[in-house]
Order: structure tokens, then sequence, then C-alpha cells
């Protein structure tokens, strides 16, 4: 996915956080899924407290509802995705031997249609879908990763939206209340009390998903490397194949080990790529390696680490971004050196030398001044 569209993803999501009233930011959610994927129309549904489904939101293109819904999306499918919490994506509905004659999906013209789960905390809250109609092959597979990322950010928005509606109307009780028993303020406080502490961890959670999400920004100007599961080089971006000097064709599908690693370090980084893929660790910051470039010269890199996982969440892979920290170390070496032979030329001097500060308060000598 380009970066461009991970920023527009952060974007909206930092937007949707900010609406605080449920209605609008549903509407916004369902309009921002069909601009991302380019849909002809969508559905949001949220799931009622008894596992019924509340179509909250119909949307076309045109900006106008959609008439006559459950009668032209069967509910199967959104039920189905509800109750697995899997994304069910189809490239063409009418040919798909699942649904393409099936009883529950005959929507004359139905091309493509893509439905995600909103699941905020582990908790599946509702399902985003989106279909077109009458342009067939409009949407590619590419486009599931970006609206599943983006349904993610969505249902913390909206559990954070209905958490602080649901604060609301406790607060509009709670003055009920307060006018109409006095002696019951007291437990109406504790009440309000551990709302507010959950619309804190509510927000907490958002504030995660948002970090989550900048991260993938922040690695742009840095190598951007993904490898499989054995090490073999499955993307590296521009400023990674400048770093490394190679060309793109030249490094994909090469192991990243036996091409980049000097010989006498592979052990030590093989045993990094290990412990990722077996979920020891999420990821590893501020490791910093050697790399043998293309021509031959060596690197030195500050890595950062985490894992790639595929929907049943098994890990496939490991994605890094790297800082070329190079000429840095060169020159805190050379500082370094030059520090070091001032103060030899200081302490050898035959005539005595002190070091006052502003105060005058002496706060270095040398041996002839001792």
């Amino acid at each position: 996915m380009d970066q461009d569209l991970w920023a527009h993803i952060l974007d909206v999501s930092r937007r949707l956080v900010g609406t605080r009233k449920l209605d609008p930011l549903l509407n916004e959610v369902m309009a921002e899924a069909i601009r991302l994927v380019g849909a002809e129309r969508g559905y949001l549904v949220l799931v009622r407290t008894d596992g019924s489904l509340d179509f909250r939101v119909k949307r076309g293109q045109i900006e106008k509802d959609v008439e006559e819904a459950e009668d032209q999306v069967r509910c199967s499918v959104l039920n189905e995705v509800v109750e697995t919490g899997h994304p069910l994506v189809l490239l063409d509905a009418q040919q798909d031997p699942r649904f393409g004659t099936a009883e529950r999906l005959v929507i004359p013209g139905l091309c493509f249609m893509m439905c995600v789960p909103l699941i905020a905390r582990g908790n599946i809250v509702g399902a985003i879908y989106v279909d077109n109609r009458s342009i067939r092959a409009r949407f590619n597979e590419e486009d599931v990763s970006p609206l599943i990322i983006f349904a993610n950010q969505a249902a913390v928005a909206i559990e954070n939206a209905r958490l602080f509606e649901d604060l609301e109307k406790a607060r509009d009780e709670l003055e009920v209340r307060v006018q109409e028993h006095t002696g019951e303020l007291q437990v109406a406080v504790e009440q309000l009390e551990q709302e507010i502490a959950d619309r804190i961890r509510a927000e907490e959670a958002v504030r995660k998903e948002r970090d989550r999400a900048q991260r993938y920004l922040d690695i742009a100007p840095s190598i951007i490397l993904a490898l499989d599961e054995v090490g073999n080089i499955r993307l590296l971006n521009r400023e990674g194949r400048t770093i490394l000097e190679y060309e793109d064709e030249e490094v994909i599908g090469r192991n990243w080990f036996e091409t980049f690693i000097p010989e006498k370090n592979r052990k030590t980084v093989k045993g990094v790529l290990k412990r990722l893929l077996a979920g020891e660790v999420e990821g590893i910051e501020d490791v910093e390696g050697i790399v043998i470039t293309g021509k031959g010269n060596e690197k030195l890199i500050r890595w950062h680490n985490s894992i790639i996982q595929d929907e049943q969440a098994k890990v496939i892979g490991v994605l890094s971004s790297g800082e070329d920290i190079t000429e840095r170390k060169r020159a805190e070496e050379t500082l370094r050196e030059s520090e070091e032979r001032y103060r030899t030329l200081f302490n050898q001097a035959q005539d005595a030398i002190l070091v006052a500060n502003e105060n005058e308060e002496i706060i270095d000598a040398n041996q002839a001044a001792s």
C-alpha cells in the first residue's frame, strides 16, 4: 500500500476520533469507505444487544439514502461477516460458486462486493458492506487491505462515540435523579466516575491505534524492507535501494542474510528473525547492524522491526524500517578522538592551565596546575 494512502487513512482516522456524535460519525465512515475503494454504494450496520443487525447508514455515490436496502442486499452476507469476524470478498458475485446461484444473494447486476467487520477491542460491533452493480472489475484485491485497516480505525471511533453518548445520557439521567432523589446523589456520582474512567480507557485505545498507523508513516524516508518467513526479500523501497546500492530487480527474491549480512553476523541476525516469527517479541527497536551494499561498502543501519500477520493471525513475515547512521557514527568517532587529543595535550602541557566558569570558579586544571 502506498504511503499517500496510509497518510490519507491516518488523517481520516484522526478526524473520526474527534467526532463525538454517533450519527454524523457513522455517515462519515460510510462516505469515506465508498470513497476509499471507489464503490457505487455501501451499507453500515451495527450489532444490537440481542445480536440482530441495525442498518444505520445506506449510502450511494450521489450522497443520498439508498432505498429498500434490505430488499436488495441479503442480510446473510452481513450476518456471516458479523458471526465469523472475517472479511468476505467476491470478485464476481454472479460467477462465484458460493453465492452466484444461491437463493440468499440474487441481486441483478452485482459484479463485486466486499464486506468487512468492525472490530473494537476484540468485539465485533458491526460491519461495512460496499459493492459495484454495473461496472465489472471496478475493484481489485488490493482494495481489501485499506478497507480492513480503515474499518479497524473506524470501529474504535464508533465505540468511543457510543461511550460518549452513553456518558451524556447518563449525565442527563443524573440531573433528573438528583432533582427527584437527592439521597441517591453519592451513588450516581460514583457511577459517573466509572463512566469517565471507561471513556479515558476508550480514548487511550484510540490513541494506540493512531500511533500504530503513525509508525507506518514515520518509516517512509528510511529503508522499508519486507521479508518472508525464511528471510527472502519481498519488498524494498526506493530509499532502501539507494542506501543498499542495488536496483529493485536485483534484490527481490534474494535471501537477505546471504546478500546483505556479513558472514560473521548472520547467525545473530537470523536469531532475531526467528524470535520475531515465533512471536516471542512483538518488535525490536533501535537495533544496529552492519550491512554489505551492492558495491561492497559497509554501512551501519539502525533497524525497527515488526511482524506481518495474515487474517488468521499467523505470522508470515517481518516488516522493517532502517536508518543509515554510518556518517553519524563516523562523526561521533572523530569527535571522540578529537576530545582525546585535546585532553592529552591539556594534561601534558608544561604550563599550568586552569579552566573557570562564568562565576570564576575553577572547573578543570591540568597536571602542571595541580
